[in-house]
């Protein structure tokens, strides 16, 4: 179970399966409302220089603990980059995957940067056939390891190590096919070989022109961005200018929404399905 108990001056104080966590949060701007709860806090992440970090945490904290969600069990644990092992945001995106299952069932999935195998395992569990791509092999392993625990690892799920727009690019030289896509890119990050590096401003639109040759007829598309300077309407243009954006299109933010109603911004999405 998920709450956002608090935010303000930088930083959220997140309740994750019964783990209270305090961790940097650019959009969390304001005042905090509450100040009894911080103090309480079994985890505190700090920020390094570079992408890096370091975690203050209670004597009896143990390496890792699970999070349930409808379509399975996923692990979480502390990464030092501020991760827990899964994208909280994300939950209406993986319920409009489960909502949707009578059209994704029996469809051909690419999820890329698929991280820890939240959107794989929702989408598996709706009946699709999935291509799971992430660059950090433990990641992959983390993700068939919660295929597993949730009684998932028998549907056909490809785990696949490797770069998201190498992989692509190589699938349209194969004449590969795929009904839709699952991308969620990071603004930064680094590939399978030494000295391969992602960035969202260049690399995207040339990820997203591949994507349009690989599936040329996009029924499924989940794009998610939490790039500061990438909004709704940007994330919209890269698409139209490179595929057919259906009229049933949605798109929007990914907010999580304390208990107090407050809205933290989490991110953009753009998803369609269109058979």
């Amino acid at each position: 179970m998920y709450e956002l108990v608090d935010f303000g001056f930088g930083r959220k104080l997140e309740q994750i399966a019964g783990r209270l966590i305090d961790r940097p949060c650019p959009a969390a701007d304001g005042i905090p409302c509450r100040r009894d709860p911080w103090p309480k806090a079994d985890a505190i992440f700090q920020m390094n220089k570079g992408h890096q970090g370091t975690w203050q945490r209670r004597d009896s904290w143990t390496d890792s603990w699970t999070f349930q969600e409808n379509f399975g069990l996923l692990e979480l644990s502390l990464s030092p980059f501020g991760h827990i092992g899964v994208f909280p945001e994300q939950a209406n995106n993986w319920t409009w995957i489960r909502m949707n299952s009578g059209s994704i069932k029996e469809t051909r999935l690419l999820n890329l940067f698929g991280y820890s195998g939240a959107s794989t395992l929702a989408a598996a569990s709706a009946g699709a056939t999935v291509t799971h791509v992430d660059s950090a092999k433990n990641i992959v392993n983390r993700a068939r390891s919660n295929a597993e625990r949730s009684g998932l690892g028998q549907r056909p799920v490809r785990w696949i190590v490797e770069d998201a727009l190498r992989f692509v690019e190589r699938e349209v030289r194969r004449g590969s096919s795929y009904d839709g896509v699952i991308l969620d890119p990071p603004t930064y990050g680094h590939g399978v070989s030494k000295g391969q590096l992602w960035n969202i401003d260049e690399d995207l639109p040339r990820l997203l022109a591949s994507l349009a040759d690989l599936i040329p007829q996009c029924q499924v598309m989940l794009c998610t961005c939490h790039s500061p300077g990438i909004s709704v309407t940007v994330l919209m243009q890269m698409l139209a200018n490179r595929m057919s954006i259906p009229e049933n299109t949605e798109f929007g933010e990914m907010n999580l929404c304390s208990k107090d109603g407050r809205q933290l911004s989490a991110g953009v999405f753009v998803r369609w399905i269109s058979t």
